[in-house]
């Protein structure tokens, strides 16, 4: 099992007891890599969320063979997907959810489906027509091996089904969640 993150400001990942592995020293338009949430395919395409700037962030991917970065979308040309933040896989790898917490414009937070195409690269224009769960300033993602899509939202912890159907609410004690997963999956 590898794990990925950001060390000594670069993309890496790594095995216990290991040296890193730099996969990317520098985001797209060389910029310093400001690693919000990351999420992994079984092929080890790379998705991860940056804050570029406070007011917009984007969604990248890497390429696992050639390593090149290819920014999906970017909230500074779409405002609607201003501040991505949590990001996660269903279980079949054919939806990307990315929590959009759009800090500016509320009114379009919410944890959006992005069909996943064939070379990695997303349907933006399907993902953003309308939130998957629309709920103010969603966080952390995590997907259950059944498809239950959980994420944090303030105080809660938000469950839903694969199909967008609220499962239930779980109240985080004292203060509000900005992460979470399931151990033991995959």
């Amino acid at each position: 099992k590898r794990f990925y993150g950001v060390f000594d400001g670069k993309l890496a990942a790594w095995r216990p007891g290991e040296e890193p592995e730099v996969i990317l020293e520098k985001a797209a338009g060389g910029r310093e890599i400001s690693l919000n949430d990351i999420a992994i395919t079984s092929r080890g395409r790379i998705y991860f969320t940056t804050l570029k700037d406070p007011e917009n962030g984007r969604l990248s991917m890497v390429d696992p063979e050639t390593r090149a970065v290819t920014v999906l979308f970017d909230g500074e040309d779409e405002p609607i997907l201003c501040n991505p933040n949590g990001i996660a896989i269903d279980p079949d790898e054919r939806f990307l959810y990315v929590g959009i917490s759009n800090y500016k414009y509320r009114k379009h937070s919410g944890v959006y489906g992005f069909p996943i195409l064939a070379d990695g690269t997303i349907d933006v224009q399907a993902g953003k027509a309308k939130p998957w769960a629309a709920v103010k300033a969603p966080d952390g993602i995590a997907v259950h091996r059944n498809g239950d899509v959980c994420f944090t939202a303030g105080g809660k912890v938000e469950v839903f089904d694969p199909y967008g159907r609220r499962r239930g609410r779980i109240s985080i004690p004292k203060g509000s969640g900005t992460n979470l997963c399931f151990a033991g999956q995959r």
